[in-house]
């Protein structure tokens, strides 16, 4: 109890040196000390993090990780620390995502999320069921965090944080894969980090404007100013362009009129929903497929409100060849339908190979190789399956799945 109370290190960061108090905690938080004797420290941990600056001290990965593995039973070690409450994380992730007052806390919060989530449900005891486990993040927080944003920004600012990066991407190679920053996502800050990381004034374009000019385009009244606001937003940096991540969408799915819609429009509102993967790609993707699955051209899926992102991943990928049947014949969309598809059939092999690393606990090893072998040709059979509906699209054959 004396150990929870301790001051924590105002301003931490990695000029520091010496013996501090959160070296105590951390070696403490690895012996279970806390859980043991039932004493709550997540409190402390989380104002200690409020209080990390940059360059990031080696020892905060330590301490987050430490803290996580401490918050997650055992058979070893039944007892375990309470998690940091949601509450606190849905409140460092909300308002504007390119702050960089809530940065530094913003990085440290999602390593100790992936680091907590991955070893919940790696545990054998998640699927045993012998001991009570603490409750996992609700897929809206995950939702609202712009992991591919902070990932990129640690590794443009190494210096900053070299040390918690490592922690970053080591989890998300074991869990997560499929949201790590590839080359074409680095490419949409490439040239902007004086727009990213200053807070001088920059151009805008008004949303109310935006909205109102997509409004207009909607009902027939012209596409002048849709466009003409479209091509300035399409030349200023990604920050100015993210507040317009709900005008876009909602363009992607009206823009389905390809008809009416003049098709160098369309392809530069494609272009802009292919930035926002860059920051939001778990949002992005979720909220675009339910907009083209609740069209009245889709085939429906009843309680689509009621079903969350799992729902989606499990049955990946006929389910997502029920959307809005124009998606198909306009090459714009059919595009970012591509980019939409790749990224569910990545969470999808994500969630089962952590299915079959839990599943080691419990099966032989010529038990696991069946199950491995299983594994690959579900996989298989997902790709088979995904080639073949493009095949009967191409043909104009049947565009009902199920």
């Amino acid at each position: 109890q004396k150990a929870a109370n301790i001051n924590i290190t105002k301003r931490l960061n990695a000029t520091m040196s010496g013996y501090l108090p959160v070296h105590c905690i951390c070696a403490m938080l690895h012996w279970r000390s806390f859980s043991k004797y039932s004493t709550s420290i997540n409190e402390w941990v989380k104002t200690q993090m409020l209080e990390c600056h940059t360059p990031i001290h080696p020892i905060v990965p330590h301490l987050l990780e430490n803290f996580a593995s401490s918050c997650i039973p055992s058979e070893t070690y039944p007892h375990f620390n309470q998690s940091i409450d949601e509450q606190f994380f849905q409140e460092i992730f909300s308002g504007e995502i390119f702050d960089d007052s809530k940065l530094v806390i913003r990085i440290l919060s999602l390593a100790f999320l992936i680091a907590f989530t991955f070893k919940l449900d790696s545990s054998s005891n998640k699927e045993g069921g012998t001991i009570k486990t603490p409750k996992a993040y609700s897929q809206s927080l995950w939702k609202s965090i712009p992991i591919r944003y902070l990932l990129i920004v640690a590794d443009m600012r190494h210096s900053d944080f070299q040390h918690i990066r490592l922690m970053l991407q080591r989890y998300l190679v074991l869990s997560l894969p499929h949201l790590l920053p590839e080359q074409m996502h680095f490419d949409s800050f490439k040239g902007l980090t004086s727009h990213i990381f200053t807070r001088g004034k920059r151009s805008i374009v008004p949303v109310s404007e935006f909205g109102f000019a997509l409004e207009d385009a909607t009902n027939g009244r012209g596409f002048f100013k849709l466009s003409k606001l479209t091509d300035l937003l399409f030349n200023l940096p990604i920050q100015s362009q993210m507040p317009h991540f709900e005008n876009i969408l909602q363009a992607m799915t009206v823009s389905l009129d390809e008809e009416r819609w003049p098709r160098a429009l369309v392809e530069k509102l494609a272009l802009l929903w292919e930035r926002f993967d860059s920051v939001l790609p778990r949002r992005l993707h979720e909220d675009t497929i339910r907009l083209w699955l609740k069209s009245p051209q889709a085939s429906q899926i009843p309680n689509l409100d009621d079903r969350d992102n799992d729902f989606i991943i499990s049955h990946t990928p006929l389910i997502l060849f029920r959307a809005d049947s124009r998606v198909f014949k306009s090459p714009p969309h059919l595009k970012c339908f591509c980019r939409l598809l790749s990224f569910y059939l990545a969470a999808s092999r994500d969630a089962n190979y952590l299915k079959l690393t839990r599943a080691i606990a419990y099966n032989t090893k010529s038990e696991m190789a069946e199950k491995e072998e299983l594994l690959r040709s579900f996989i298989g059979t997902q790709r088979l399956a995904v080639v073949q509906v493009f095949i009967e699209l191409c043909d104009g054959g049947p565009q009902k799945y199920t």
